[in-house]
């Protein structure tokens, strides 16, 4: 007896009722029901009498009160609850003692017969499916198993330090910012330099100009002074540049007084700092980052003389190559200028004409006096020697034709086994005509058990093997 938790009824009174002879697998297919409702809300009463003893045995063995107690709950029992009654019988509806109407309504009984040759056809595919599934399965787990080698601890990281190679790149990447950036730095010295408007700040102060001004001012600076140290490469930051180009305005704002001749002098200054610090604004961002990185680092790296060479590049044998070769140096190729297009168009290859073509023409034709006459009186052509006789083997050609004859192998194989398979099943449905579920399961039981048994050596290629097996197992008649 089963119960069912669902909230609304979907049959009336829901009761069912297997028969069957002995063979067709009863005993299998109740507990099979029972598994599968098992997926909802089941809770299985009576468990000794749903899975020991036949309802047929059953009723036979029940006096007649418990049969009409039985009857009696059963009628009592509301028609809307969710309680499936399940039985089995071996022996058909009409052997059966007793009325089994009483119980199982005649909608609700189900004949059950010997599998018949579909149903049999059917569970010989699955075995043979299965018997071929156990060797991969087990070279699966034996691989799995080889696979599962310790692990080993790992070794200790030796600090070795970068490689001379790293140590060049960062060099020349180093060198090539900083190149860049005395290039801007010199960009803005210039145009201060030939802006006029700035002329009071564009060399050093003399002391005919000014006697007291290197007594007044202890750090002079002017535009002259920091183009040369740029030139000199004393900056690798904006930072420094700016700490002494600031040094214009302070010193201007030192020495010059509150008149008006200082002021406007002052006044310049202003202007003038604020052109250059417009102009440094425009600066990559990442270039001014990147040279602060190095000025944090210490400075650009310097490589010791046995490893700062440059790294020399062999020359091509062909002048294509050497011109290719000198544009990714960005060196202009040689040219001669004093040879003449006509020497040039001259080392150009022949090209072979057929004075019967259209285009021909007396001068192209001239062109043929270099080539090898061959004698008219003589009708076949000369043979090239024996030494300039190729044969033209194309290896892609070549792996075609093996794949394709591995290819045909593989169909021809594939054929031989799906005949070796219909034979084995055609011996199987012959051998089990008349074969009930029990009889079915033993012989399931036998093969599996020796396919478990072959020593099978290439896990890659088991089916051979399987199907030796399968072949005497069916040929032998001790088995059935």
């Amino acid at each position: 007896m089963v119960v069912s938790g669902f909230a609304l009824p979907l049959v009336y009174r829901p009761r069912l009722l297997l028969c069957g002879i002995e063979g067709a697998g009863l005993d299998h297919l109740g507990p099979s029901i029972l598994h599968e409702l098992e997926k909802f809300p089941v809770h299985a009463l009576g468990l000794s009498s749903l899975l020991s003893d036949p309802i047929h045995l059953w009723w036979e063995n029940a006096h007649d009160q418990l049969r009409a107690v039985l009857l009696t709950l059963l009628a009592e029992l509301p028609s809307d609850s969710p309680i499936l009654l399940l039985g089995t019988s071996f022996v058909q509806l009409d052997e059966l003692d007793g009325d089994p109407s009483s119980v199982f309504p005649s909608s609700s009984i189900y004949q059950v017969d010997k599998p018949i040759t579909e149903d049999r056809s059917l569970f010989f595919d699955h075995l043979i499916e299965a018997a071929f599934s156990i060797p991969s399965e087990g070279g699966a787990k034996k691989s799995k198993k080889s696979a599962a080698v310790p692990e080993l601890s790992k070794a200790p990281k030796v600090d070795t330090g970068p490689k001379v190679s790293e140590l060049k790149a960062k060099a020349e990447a180093e060198g090539h910012a900083l190149r860049r950036l005395r290039m801007c730095l010199r960009d803005v010295c210039n145009r201060v330099l030939y802006d006029k408007r700035f002329s009071a700040f564009h060399y050093p102060v003399l002391e005919e100009d000014a006697p007291d001004y290197h007594a007044v001012i202890q750090k002079p600076m002017d535009m002259a002074t920091l183009l040369q140290r740029v030139d000199a490469g004393k900056y690798i930051t904006c930072k420094a540049f700016l700490e002494d180009f600031d040094l214009i305005l302070a010193n201007a704002k030192i020495y010059n007084r509150d008149d008006y001749n200082g002021a406007r002098i002052v006044s310049r200054a202003y202007e003038l700092r604020d052109s250059v610090h417009g102009m440094l604004s425009q600066m990559d961002p990442a270039l001014v980052s990147y040279c602060e990185k190095i000025a944090e680092n210490g400075g650009p790296l310097t490589l010791p003389e046995e490893i700062g060479g440059s790294v020399h590049v062999a020359q091509m044998a062909t002048t294509t190559m050497t011109r290719a070769s000198a544009r990714l140096r960005n060196v202009q190729p040689e040219v001669n200028v004093d040879q003449s297009y006509e020497v040039i168009a001259l080392k150009r290859p022949k090209k072979i004409l057929d004075p019967s073509h259209p285009g021909f023409t007396p001068d192209e034709g001239s062109q043929q006096q270099e080539q090898p006459v061959v004698d008219q009186a003589d009708p076949k052509p000369a043979s090239p020697p024996p030494e300039s006789i190729e044969v033209d083997t194309n290896p892609d050609e070549i792996s075609e034709s093996k794949s394709k004859s591995k290819s045909t192998d593989t169909i021809m194989s594939d054929v031989e086994t799906e005949t070796k398979i219909e034979s084995i099943k055609k011996l199987l449905l012959d051998r089990t005509t008349d074969y009930g579920v029990p009889q079915l399961e033993r012989l399931y039981t036998q093969i599996v058990k020796g396919v478990f048994g072959l020593k099978i050596v290439d896990q890659d290629d088991f089916k051979p093997p399987v199907l030796e097996f399968l072949l005497g197992f069916v040929e032998n008649e001790a088995n059935f």
